[in-house]
């Protein structure tokens, strides 16, 4: 997940979230941000810059420190907001947008997918991996 305010800032960690590796034959950026004004720059940067098969909005993360700043989950208590970021996003970038983790998995594979713990763990395993590796 990359925060927007940093990416924006060119932040090179932030950076290095948006590298594609040569393993990953689907690949998309989680981004996380309150504000169109700044999710569309986001989005509009990806796009030009990087290989993705889509762009994620980050719509779901409870953790306090995100929450704080107003985006995650947060997003989902104002859905005016919320809308706006959607549509910024989406006129800002080639790329599809999209909101629930495992969707593109889903449409790649024709079936609702709900994975067990182990399972969760195991992919968490091979980001780790990969990130290691990158």
């Amino acid at each position: 997940m990359a925060m927007c305010s940093n990416l924006l800032q060119g932040q090179a960690l932030q950076r290095a979230l948006l590298r594609r590796h040569k393993s990953e034959d689907l690949f998309g950026i989680k981004i996380c941000g309150a504000y169109p004004d700044t999710v569309a720059r986001t989005a509009e940067i990806i796009d030009l810059e990087c290989s993705v098969n889509f762009i994620d909005i980050n719509m779901g993360c409870p953790i306090d420190l995100v929450v704080n700043k107003g985006v995650g989950s947060a997003l989902l208590t104002k859905p005016l907001r919320m809308k706006n970021v959607i549509s910024a996003a989406c006129t800002s970038s080639e790329k599809p947008i999209t909101v629930r983790p495992w969707l593109f998995i889903e449409i790649k594979e024709q079936k609702h997918w709900d994975i067990s713990s182990g399972e969760r763990l195991d992919i968490l395993k091979d980001y780790v991996r990969f990130g290691l590796e990158h």
